[in-house]
C-alpha cells in the first residue's frame, strides 16, 4: 500500500510535466528585399537591445525603404522606421518600449522614385 502512495503522485508530476507547453525564446529577425538582381532594403530586429533598424541602397533617384514591426494578435505597440537611399548607413529606433515574449511580425516595404514597390517576404519572431 505505501508503495501505491509513493507511485502515483511521482507518475501525475511526470504526466504534468510531459504535458507543458514550450516557452517562446526571443530571436532577432531580419529581412531584404530585391529589385533587378540588387539588394535594395534590409530590415532586422535586435532584441538584446530591442532595436528596429532598415537601410534603403541602390537604385536611381531616391528610394526608400519602410521597416515595422506589429503584434502578430493585433493588439500592442506596433513600431515604423524609414530610411532613404541618400542616408549614410541606414536607420534605427533605439531602445524601443515593447512587451517581452510577445510574438510579432517583422515587414519591409521598398519603394523607388519611380514608382516601383517591392515587398518582402513576413518574417515571425519572438521579443
Amino acid at each position: 500500500m505505501r508503495v501505491q502512495q509513493v507511485l502515483v503522485p511521482t507518475v501525475v508530476t511526470f504526466a504534468a510535466v510531459g504535458f507543458m507547453a514550450p516557452t517562446a525564446s526571443a530571436s532577432n529577425a531580419s529581412s531584404s528585399v530585391s529589385y533587378g538582381g540588387v539588394v535594395r532594403g534590409t530590415a532586422s530586429w535586435t532584441d538584446v537591445t530591442d532595436n528596429l533598424c532598415v537601410t534603403a541602397t541602390g537604385g536611381d533617384g531616391i528610394n526608400i525603404a519602410t521597416a515595422k514591426i506589429r503584434p502578430a494578435n493585433g493588439s500592442g505597440p506596433s513600431f515604423t522606421i524609414s530610411d532613404l537611399t541618400d542616408t549614410s548607413g541606414g536607420q534605427c529606433t533605439g531602445n524601443l518600449s515593447i512587451p517581452e515574449d510577445r510574438a510579432y511580425i517583422l515587414t519591409l516595404q521598398w519603394d523607388s522614385e519611380g514608382g516601383v514597390r517591392r515587398t518582402a517576404t513576413p518574417k515571425n519572431f519572438y521579443t
